[in-house]
């Protein structure tokens, strides 16, 4: 559908295609739609859909941040400018509205509609968290359930909607989906305080100097020695260069990294167990493989 865009939509729409991600979102909703029979078409029609799901609510996130780079390369705002970024993630939005609807009958339309409110209120949640820590590792989990998990839980949901599968595994699938989700950016907000920027294809430390606490900066802040260094920082909204890599390092050497890993951890067994209540086959296969290519994932 993207291939019939024209004028000034064909450069944008080249520049966000040309470095591609990791398509995980697409592979949950096929891998989830083979553990019964579905319509190909149906499967390749929602498979594209989250992703460009995943890719509009990408591009308004680089404008809610100001990021400069995402995936190694110039944002979509950063060189074209905001305005121009928010009407490409709409239209992102319109091109997968457009594919679900083709598939209406499946009930997947209120399944990625729900995700992607989910999605808005997470982002709307950690706008209103920014510097401060009081909600904790409680607030932090619901904050990524929605802001992430949800779009994974739906994807597995969506899969097996159009499979036909039964409430319980539907359910079963969409609960590996949310541990997933969880376990994925658990370990993505590690990368922040353990990667080069050349890994994450943006600078390192970047939710940290936007006052986004994630689960490693949380448990920092119990730590005796550099918990107070990172409470004023975050009271000033200020950090300084020499502050951010100590505060990397004691991230690292006080275990709060540790601690961030093995709840990621603890999300995958959970998804794992998921996966086991359903009844053997190759997709089934696939995804436990896909949760072990994420447990031997970084760091």
């Amino acid at each position: 559908m993207l291939a019939r865009t024209s004028g000034p939509l064909t450069g944008i729409v080249t520049h966000l295609l040309e470095r591609p991600g990791k398509r995980l979102r697409p592979i949950l909703v096929i891998l989830a739609a083979s553990l019964g029979e579905a319509d190909p078409r149906a499967i390749i029609h929602v498979g594209a859909a989250v992703e460009l799901i995943h890719l509009a609510s990408l591009v308004h996130d680089d404008i809610i941040d100001g990021a400069k780079r995402r995936r190694g390369r110039p944002s979509v705002a950063a060189k074209w400018g905001n305005h121009t970024a928010v009407l490409i993630g709409d239209y992102l939005w319109a091109q997968a509205y457009m594919l679900l609807t083709c598939q209406a009958q499946y009930g997947v339309v209120g399944t990625m509609s729900e995700a992607i409110a989910d999605m808005c209120q997470g982002e709307l949640t950690q706008l209103a968290s920014l510097y401060d820590p009081s909600g904790g590792e409680e607030a932090y989990l619901t904050r990524i359930r929605l802001k992430t998990a949800s779009l994974f839980a739906a994807c597995c949901r969506a899969g097996a909607q159009l499979a036909g599968l039964d409430p319980a595994c539907t359910d079963a699938l969409a609960d590996f989906g949310l541990q997933l989700g969880f376990a994925f950016q658990l370990k993505d907000d590690v990368l922040d305080f353990t990667a080069s920027a050349r890994t994450l294809g943006k600078p390192v430390g970047s939710d940290l100097r936007r006052g986004i606490l994630t689960l490693p900066a949380l448990r920092l802040l119990d730590d005796s020695q550099h918990g107070p260094m990172l409470r004023a920082c975050l009271e000033a909204r200020r950090f300084a260069r020499g502050e951010l890599r100590r505060l990397y390092k004691a991230a690292q050497d006080s275990g709060a990294v540790t601690y961030a890993l093995q709840s990621a951890g603890s999300r995958l067994q959970a998804a794992r167990r998921q996966l086991l209540s359903l009844p053997p086959a190759w997709a089934r296969e696939q995804l436990l493989d896909l949760v072990e290519s994420l447990a031997a994932a970084y760091p």
